[in-house]
């Protein structure tokens, strides 16, 4: 055998045991690992996806800051207390022919406590649009805390399918592996009797190794997903498990249903309106802000001073007062004029938004209902493939057994049935991803189980 024979040789067995021992590790390590089904995964990602989890809180604390208190439709109560020590020189002259006085190290005490209200009467009903908004704004904090949580679900459920897809490619690529680990076994014995030449194992071997990589390149599709949705999940990087492959199709949407669902539920069409809302409501707290306020004071106290000299050497004071004051603002700058100005642009941009936002959701789902067709149809096609590539498969694998056909033929044979078994799974998941994006358009996404 020649030195280049040779150096093929060693290099084709060196390749040989390196996709070997791959195959063996990666097949243990799929094989020892628990299954996580889709509904668990969507559960733990709403419980610790760090993105849902903040905006949750922005939700929450929204919602804390929604209270009529904060519009300043209550009352103020306060209690306020005081003492005050003083000691100095002092000299004092009366002008009604009372003697004069001096003191060295006069002291001089005085006690104070009271309950003070403060309320706001009349302020143009600022204070009712205030708590007004603050409702809407949480409830667009809401809004936006479900847009988030149902983007990171999209990616959940993408990365959940896309490892029961590269699972189910590496069942394929697996068998495809057993055929061509068969076809070499039988090239080598048949070369060793003569009935097959050097080339025939060579070819057989280059199939085999082709069909181990595609299947190690299978197992790091896999282990690609399954990082991408630990992170997700919020999980450490190194929890392993395969996913659920049983995919459930709806096949019955129909458009007109799902432009109505998105026309009601939408997120994004609720934000462009909620955001409309609270423009309206800043209109009226400008006109609120034009118009009189009306402020009421009381107070409940006591009042005590004792004076070392002079006349009074002590005052003692207990009861109410109170006070009710109006304001009334003539010229600011024309400052309220020109918010009242802009707060009507931005009105009318924020209706413009609600119908970009309509129009918008009208075209992705005109899109992704095309989309969703366009997968079944390929489904159904690959399927009804099938089952003529296995027959030939299986007829061409029966006649190269005897010897009736060549490699070439059966290799053929082998590549159609693959290609069309991967086009089925990747038309399934596909198919099931483009359901879950009309589900998405529609709103439907968190409530609905897959």
């Amino acid at each position: 055998m020649s030195s280049i024979s040779l150096n093929r040789f060693y290099c084709m067995k060196y390749l040989q045991s390196i996709l070997l021992l791959s195959l063996m590790l990666v097949a243990v390590h799929i094989k020892a690992q628990d299954t996580l089904y889709l509904n668990d995964a969507i559960r733990i990602a709403m419980e610790r996806n760090h993105d849902i989890r903040v905006v949750n809180n922005v939700a929450t604390i929204s919602k804390n800051n929604a209270t009529r208190g904060n519009a300043g439709m209550l009352p103020r109560l306060d209690v306020a207390a005081g003492v005050t020590y003083n000691i100095n020189s002092t000299d004092i002259e009366f002008s009604s022919g009372i003697p004069p006085t001096s003191e060295n190290g006069a002291e001089t005490q005085s006690y104070n406590a009271s309950l003070n209200l403060a309320y706001t009467v009349f302020d143009g009903l600022g204070n009712i649009y205030n708590y007004r908004k603050l409702m809407a704004t949480a409830g667009l904090s809401k809004l936006q805390a479900q847009l988030t949580i149902e983007a990171t679900l999209i990616q959940v459920l993408n990365f959940y399918y896309n490892m029961g897809r590269a699972q189910q490619q590496y069942e394929v690529a697996k068998k495809a592996l057993s055929v061509s680990k068969e076809r070499r076994r039988r090239a080598e014995v048949q070369s060793e009797f003569g009935r097959a030449s050097k080339l025939e194992v060579l070819n057989a071997e280059v199939d085999y190794n082709t069909d181990s990589i595609n299947m190690v390149n299978a197992a790091l599709t896999i282990e690609t997903a399954r990082y991408n949705l630990n992170y997700l999940l919020g999980e450490e990087s190194t929890r392993s498990y395969i996913a659920s492959m049983l995919v459930n199709i709806d096949e019955t949407m129909q458009l007109a249903e799902l432009r109505q669902l998105a026309k009601q539920n939408n997120v994004a069409i609720k934000i462009s309106q909620a955001n409309l809302n609270l423009s309206e409501l800043d209109l009226k707290l400008v006109k609120a802000s034009q118009l009189p306020r009306l402020d009421l004071r009381a107070s409940y106290g006591f009042n005590q001073a004792n004076n070392e000299v002079g006349i009074v050497l002590k005052q003692q004071n207990l009861g109410f007062s109170g006070s009710l004051s109006m304001s009334f603002n003539i010229f600011d700058g024309h400052r309220k004029q020109t918010q009242h100005e802009n707060t009507l642009l931005s009105i009318e941009n924020n209706r413009e938004e609600v119908e970009n936002a309509k129009d918008q959701v009208e075209r992705d789902i005109q899109n992704a209902f095309a989309t969703y067709k366009n997968r079944l149809d390929l489904l159904a096609i690959a399927e009804k493939n099938l089952s003529a590539a296995k027959r030939n498969f299986e007829r061409t694998q029966e006649l190269y057994r005897l010897g009736q056909t060549n490699s070439t033929q059966f290799r053929t044979a082998q590549l159609n049935l693959i290609r069309t078994q991967s086009n089925i799974i990747d038309a399934k998941f596909a198919a099931k991803l483009a359901e879950i994006q009309l589900i998405y358009l529609t709103g439907q996404l968190i409530a609905t189980p897959q």
